[in-house]
């Protein structure tokens, strides 16, 4: 089964895109700084899925792939497949 589209935007409506589980940060390179989940400066996501295609975490990661883990994010489905909790857990 391929992966849901993942649409990621800040408030101003600029829009990053997610391929092949890894983040396109926009043309210049510049890391995304905070956002009310993820207060602490990033540039890169990795996302896991679970049995029925949904992402299950994104773990924001500075310094690329190998980099340092900032946050995760945990993501809970009730049984409608509805998206019902977010845990975050800081590193």
């Amino acid at each position: 089964m391929p992966h849901p589209k993942v649409k990621i935007s800040d408030n101003s409506g600029n829009e990053v895109s997610v391929t092949s589980n890894k983040l396109d940060v926009n043309a210049s390179g510049s890391i995304i700084t905070s956002n009310s989940l993820v207060p602490s400066a990033y540039d890169y996501i990795i996302l896991t899925y679970n049995s029925d295609g949904a992402v299950a975490t994104a773990t924001y990661k500075t310094g690329g792939a190998s980099g340092t883990t900032v946050a995760v994010l945990t993501l809970g489905y009730d049984a409608d497949k509805n998206l019902s909790t977010v845990t975050k857990t800081n590193s």
